[in-house]
């Protein structure tokens, strides 16, 4: 019933483990800075890898497009909107 669920939710705040039922996947760590983001994910000892991977590390990076580069606030762009 979907009056329920919403006087449910109302009634109080929703617990993560309510949002996420399931052990974490991975863990890591991650940055951004004014050029791009990157980091390492760790996955999890209980998940199994599809047919093909390997369970390791998984490092990734990412430079932003010049337009979103010209868009940052800087020192030097003061005026940027992100």
């Amino acid at each position: 019933d979907f009056r329920w669920m919403l006087d449910n939710l109302a009634a109080r705040p929703t617990k993560i483990a309510e949002l996420v039922p399931l052990l974490s996947s991975a863990e890591g760590h991650h940055d951004a800075s004014g050029s791009g983001a990157g980091g390492i994910w760790f996955p999890a000892a209980h998940l199994n890898p599809r047919e093909g991977f390997e369970h390791k590390p998984v490092i990734w990076r990412l430079q932003w497009p010049q337009e979103i580069i010209d868009r940052l606030v800087t020192d030097k762009n003061p005026s940027g909107d992100i």
